[in-house]
């Protein structure tokens, strides 16, 4: 690694500006930044198992809807159905527009009608003819009859921007409402590209400012502010543009990655200018010992952080796999921007740090209370792990479909609005053989589907219903269909209704995103926990070989940060309801490559120390002065880092917020006052 270091510092200026030639390149290919959103990037890679696959004809693409629920200022009169009924006849003219359905156009066929064709339910041809055909129970008007709900389908070849088609559609229907709301997959990725491309610009530039102000009271050193910032931007803007330029875009994941950015890179830079060595006079001397010292832990903490985020690459989620792939490469960058930052730091005088009285009282007491009191931290850490991997026990997976929001959000409430009065927002087909439709009991199977509240929008399972079914979709499959929407009610509760319905007769079958998402998103998630299984176990045996084939590294370098992800796991589902989902199941191999840092710097700063000879007394002063001061540090870089992300809208980002910081906390509290004393333990002191 010397020749590495020697090497950096003689070409320092060169390869700044070859990395600034590269950061440009890098600029320009911003220009075409785009955001995906990873439910319905999950969703269209499963789409391949759903059972259109297997020749079933899609009546409705429910890929493509757009829920509507409208407002109404009065309830739904013949006025009201008169006015409405222009404003659709004005959608259903745009070209975007495949057909809309809606009460206006609810299909019936007269008993007494010679030729049997459809006809629309209600009749608007006088007040009295409205009056005696509107039917109170429609699943397209609300209980309280002050709303109407449209579903629209959109042709999938359409061009227009969808932000355009949506603001189109609400500015057609008018301003003569209390509210328009949408929910469905075209509305909720609307939504998102625009909230996350204004919490990804806000989130980072307040992690920024927070984290440059705890920077200033750690070193009072603007030079070294300066360059971190600097550092920070550069590996944003690098692995950004990489991202864009591998996959074509930037997954919603990575909204978290510039707080990521600013905890790893940050932390190397305060690793590498605390303590320095004063005695030397030489730069080039300065930089290479103290690379000598530190520059392996860092390395080491990099590759560790690096695995972590490379483990989501192994799991079969497309939108993970990029944002794993993103992230680790970014963490290393950071390193080298460290790295090459420090040169210049040194090079020009600026590798003094001098930390405010405060935080050095406040390191110091922190470290010196956790030694002193490392027993009684040790009884009372045992005690609430006993608790919490009692409280872990009654974790169960459950995924819902608008997990990701906030349910503060307009957007959720909205979508809960049409959820909860129209049936619900997952569509999905339920299909039974032809072979079976003759035999099939239809009318118990109907109200069977009643009693477990699945919302049926169209089917053909009577004469009169195949014929209107026929009518709308030129469909004349002899297999039974149910066009439903099911309530967002969970998919642990979802997949008991579809096992009841499955009971009623095994040949029944599934389709749609609906279903897809519950029969799905809970196997995602267990990938997901498996993942965070082999990031522990590749970073173990990582640490096995980094430190000389050691095997009792793998267990004293993972415990102390598995332990705490257990204790933060008891403590939310004591505090509040949690359960594992997709929107949050990742965040736990983020915070294990987040924590593991520290515990790789005591563990180097006791094999170090040990190597030249101090006695175990002596040797665990000097973890506590110099190793352990520095970890209090990173760990409240990382915990201010990550207090902006408490602000955002989707769930995801505060819950890894609240994960980190609550694990990070623990995790300090075993590095400094129970790792020293394991070490102790079981390394034999050459002292």
């Amino acid at each position: 690694m010397k020749y590495i270091y020697t090497f950096i510092w003689n070409y320092k200026a060169q390869i700044a500006s070859l990395s600034f030639l590269a950061v440009i390149i890098c600029s320009y290919k911003l220009l075409d930044f785009k955001i995906f959103f990873e439910s319905e990037r999950i969703i269209e890679e499963l789409t391949s198992q759903d059972l259109d696959q297997s020749g079933f004809k899609k009546n409705i693409d429910d890929e493509n809807i757009i829920l509507v629920a409208i407002k109404q200022k009065t309830g739904f009169d013949f006025e009201s159905a008169l006015e409405l009924k222009q404003r659709i006849t004005s959608i259903q003219e745009l070209n975007e527009i495949k057909r809309v359905f809606s009460v206006l156009n609810e299909k019936y066929i007269p008993p007494s009608s010679l030729i049997p064709i459809p006809r629309n339910k209600l009749s608007l041809t006088s007040q009295s003819s409205f009056e005696s055909t509107f039917d109170h129970k429609s699943s397209f008007i609300s209980n309280d009859q002050r709303a109407t709900f449209l579903i629209i389908e959109t042709n999938k070849e359409s061009t227009q921007d969808p932000v355009i088609l949506l603001q189109t559609i609400k500015n057609t229907l008018g301003d003569n409402y209390i509210d328009i709301t949408f929910a469905g997959r075209i509305p909720s990725e609307i939504y998102f590209q625009d909230k996350v491309s204004k919490e990804f610009v806000f989130l980072a530039l307040l992690s920024c400012l927070l984290c440059l102000g705890i920077i200033y009271v750690y070193t009072q050193n603007l030079a070294i502010l300066f360059m971190s910032f600097v550092c920070v931007v550069l590996t944003i803007l690098v692995s950004t543009s990489l991202s864009l330029f591998l996959f074509g875009g930037v997954e919603l994941f990575m909204i978290i990655s510039p707080a990521i950015f600013f905890i790893v890179t940050v932390s190397d830079i305060m690793h590498l200018v605390n303590n320095q060595d004063y005695s030397l006079r030489n730069k080039k001397d300065i930089f290479l010992k103290k690379l000598d010292t530190i520059g392996i832990p860092v390395l080491i903490t990099s590759l560790t952080t690096m695995i972590s985020f490379f483990s989501f690459v192994l799991i079969d989620i497309k939108p993970l796999s990029h944002f794993g792939f993103i992230t680790g490469l970014g963490v290393f960058i950071a390193l080298f921007f460290s790295v090459l930052s420090y040169a210049f730091i040194v090079e020009f005088n600026h590798n003094t740090s001098i930390p405010m009285s405060f935080a050095k009282t406040w390191t110091n007491a922190i470290t010196k209370f956790l030694h002193d009191n490392k027993y009684s931290v040790s009884i009372i850490v045992t005690i609430c792990l006993i608790f919490s991997c009692y409280k872990v026990s009654d974790i169960k997976i459950d995924n819902y479909l608008l997990d990701e929001l906030n349910p503060s959000s307009e957007f959720y409430q909205s979508s809960k609005f049409i959820d909860e009065n129209f049936g619900g927002i997952k569509p999905l087909t339920i299909v039974v053989d032809s072979s079976r439709a003759n035999n099939f009991e239809k009318a118990q199977f109907a109200k069977l589907l009643d009693d477990l509240s699945f919302n049926i929008d169209f089917s053909n399972e009577t004469n009169q219903n195949k014929k209107i079914y026929n009518y709308l979709f030129k469909d004349t499959t002899k297999s039974l269909k149910y066009n439903c929407r099911v309530q967002d009610i969970g998919s642990h509760e979802s997949n008991k209704l579809y096992d009841k319905v499955i009971s009623f007769d095994e040949n029944i079958d599934f389709a749609g995103i609906g279903h897809l998402f519950d029969s799905s998103s809970d196997m995602l998630t267990v990938k997901l926990i498996i993942g965070l299984l082999i990031a522990i176990f590749t970073v173990g045996v990582f640490l096995c070989l980094a430190f000389g084939l050691n095997i009792q590294l793998f267990f004293i370098g993972i415990i102390p940060n598995v332990l705490p992800l257990i204790l933060t796991l008891g403590i939310v589902q004591t505090c509040f309801p949690f359960y594992l989902c997709l929107s949050n199941a990742f965040i736990f191999t983020v915070a294990f490559g987040l924590i593991i840092d520290d515990s790789i710097h005591i563990i180097n700063a006791y094999m170090h120390y040990n190597k030249l000879g101090h006695k175990q007394e002596k040797l665990l002063t000097l973890i506590n002065r110099k190793t352990a001061n520095t970890i209090l540090k990173t760990t409240s870089i990382v915990i201010i880092c990550l207090l902006p992300l408490l602000l955002s809208e989707f769930k995801s980002v505060s819950q890894l917020a609240i994960l980190t910081i609550i694990s990070s906390i623990f995790a300090i509290i075993f590095d400094i006052g129970i790792l020293p004393t394991i070490l102790s333990k079981l390394i034999k002191s050459k002292g």
